[in-house]
């Protein structure tokens, strides 16, 4: 069994611990290992105040990102117990997979984890300021109440074009991705500041008042 925390397409939206447990206790009733694609699972625990290890308690195997939340150039890393780590090292091995002299990588994942990791509620706040701006714009639909961590799901008004046409409109200023033909991805993250955020805001505004374009 295989679950990603957080949620992307769920609108990066943390696993309830409760939840996990009652499917981690499932799959071991089917005889079933658990892996969790953490890869933002350091927004996840910024967002429910709990640590790695509250979640670990309830998957065999996590992987986590250092380049994402925690603001690293690169890297990311497999947790699980002694013979699940031997046969990924092998099978890394197997596809090509090693890295030579990857120490500076380490250190700069060993810096964001002292240093990166309480900053994350920062991101989170921003993308929060952000979906309350979108909402108030004509031609946009945003949930604000759930935006949880530092993802903006909104929804473009097919009478501003699709959500691709949208992006490109901005893509000079402001770089979002389109998730589907109607709705937009924003994320926050360590490069982006408060005055980017309503800058950001300021534009899509700006976006959504012009004429739509046709899609690519």
């Amino acid at each position: 069994v295989c679950l990603e925390n957080t949620h992307n397409r769920g609108g990066g939206i943390p696993w309830p611990i409760e939840q996990l447990a009652e499917v981690y206790c499932e799959s071991r009733r089917h005889g079933l290992r658990l892996h969790m694609d953490g890869a933002r699972l350091w927004n996840a625990c910024a967002a429910e105040g709990l640590e790695p290890a509250d979640y670990a308690e309830f998957a065999d195997t996590i992987s986590v990102c250092f380049s994402k939340g925690l603001g690293c150039p690169v890297g990311s890393a497999l947790v699980g117990d002694e013979e699940s780590i031997g046969r990924a090292r092998r099978m890394r091995k197997v596809v090509g997979g090693s890295m030579r002299q990857a120490g500076m990588l380490a250190g700069a994942a060993a810096y964001a984890l002292d240093h990166h990791r309480e900053r994350i509620a920062q991101d989170h706040a921003r993308a929060q300021r952000l979906a309350e701006r979108l909402a108030e714009v004509p031609g946009l639909s945003v949930d604000s109440d759930r935006i949880r961590t530092n993802m903006v799901y909104f929804g473009v008004d097919p009478k501003l074009g699709s959500a691709r046409s949208f992006c490109e409109k901005l893509d000079d200023r402001v770089r979002m991705l389109d998730e589907s033909r109607q709705t937009v991805r924003a994320v926050t993250h360590l490069h982006i500041t408060d005055d980017d955020v309503e800058r950001a805001a300021d534009a899509i505004a700006e976006a959504a008042e012009s004429p739509a374009v046709a899609s690519a």
